[in-house]
């Protein structure tokens, strides 16, 4: 699965996608996800994207 649209937009005017997900069980009852969320985003009239890789779990 890539590109996962998370419908987030801020009120100026950002979009935020999540990027290939990775999930690791632990165990039974805990995982850890680890992905990409891009932050896309107009400044000045020019189009910019910022890559976070971040984990939950």
């Amino acid at each position: 699965m890539t590109g996962l649209f998370i419908g987030k937009t801020t009120q100026k005017r950002s979009k935020e996608t999540l990027n290939r997900p990775h999930l690791r069980w632990l165990s039974e009852e805990s995982v850890v996800v680890s992905y990409t969320r891009l932050t896309q985003k107009l400044v000045n009239g020019d189009p910019i994207t910022a890559r976070c890789c971040e984990t939950r779990i």
